[in-house]
């Protein structure tokens, strides 16, 4: 009577279900990283860099130029006379449309366009110079990297700056003030455009123009990781 009851109970046992366990949790797959001199990335890969590094000022710059609207901003020939910015004349936003759209809107419609007051002529020959992807969405990353190539082919002297080459501190804010009139002149800190070098102080300080590029030109001189 013992053993039956010792087998039926090893019976049962046996035919017990096993207790579930989960998968092995699989470890996500490495990210490769590339470690490189700027020199050597692709002209993609430089924008994107520097405009990170260079966005306390490009936002500065933004707020200045393109005022309430920022990245949805525009006009139709003169500062001001569009306070709806994009939405008020084309029934959408900018940053709702992508960079070849607003192009296109800018051949009928509009004329100086984004948080940085791109004009037509501009905005075009940043695209056929860099072969910008015009599918983007114009939106701040966007927006931000085209800042950053105007600065590259309308201001090369701040770029040979940025990039570690003989350009004096002085030469880079002097072409910055002259690309944007919110920025200070080096000499007097007054906008660069104002009527006879007698107008009001720009609203963005050349001595903040200056740090932030020295700060980015002692960036670009260490080797860039990319993932």
């Amino acid at each position: 009577m013992f053993r039956s009851l010792v087998g039926a109970s090893a019976c049962a046992a046996c035919l017990a279900p096993l207790p579930h366990s989960a998968p092995p949790v699989q470890p996500p797959p490495p990210v490769a990283i590339r470690t490189m001199s700027f020199q050597q990335l692709t002209e993609s890969e430089q924008t994107a860099i520097v405009a990170r590094a260079l966005s306390p000022l490009l936002d500065a710059i933004a707020d200045v130029e393109g005022g309430s609207q920022s990245l949805n901003a525009a006009n139709r020939g003169r500062a001001g006379d569009t306070p709806g910015g994009c939405f008020s004349v084309l029934g959408r936003n900018c940053t709702d449309m992508t960079v070849g759209e607003v192009i296109q809107a800018q051949r009928w419609s509009i004329f100086a366009v984004g948080a940085y007051q791109f004009v037509p002529c501009t905005l075009k020959s940043l695209i056929a110079k860099s072969g910008f992807n015009a599918a983007r969405r114009f939106d701040k990353v966007t927006q931000q990297e085209l800042a950053v190539l105007n600065i590259k082919y309308m201001r090369p002297q701040v770029w040979a700056y940025v990039l570690g080459e003989p350009v004096s501190a002085y030469r880079a804010a002097l072409e910055m003030a002259k690309e944007w009139a919110s920025v200070g002149h080096p000499s007097d800190n007054r906008s660069y455009y104002a009527g006879g070098r007698g107008g009001n102080k720009a609203k963005i300080s050349t001595s903040f123009v200056s740090q932030t590029l020295r700060d980015v030109r002692g960036t670009l001189s260490r080797p860039q990781v990319i993932r």
